[in-house]
């Protein structure tokens, strides 16, 4: 994997995560509490999600404090 570059690792990684594309969280990161959904995690790792409104955050470290039912 790692012959083929970080975002294949990435790739890899992500295809393992308990939380799919798409899914409903709440995160406690610097910026305080965001909801929304997952959108993964970038080259450095950070958590992607993307807010009601459309906009991506990045939450560079944090804790996952909510995964809601749909």
């Amino acid at each position: 994997l790692l012959r083929d570059g970080a975002m294949t690792l990435l790739h890899e990684w992500e295809s393992l995560s308990a939380l799919p594309a798409g899914a409903p969280l709440a995160v406690g990161g610097p910026a305080g509490r965001l909801e929304g959904t997952f959108a993964g995690i970038d080259e450095e790792g950070g958590l992607l999600l993307l807010d009601r409104g459309g906009t991506r955050h990045r939450v560079p470290f944090g804790e996952i404090i909510e995964t809601p039912a749909p």
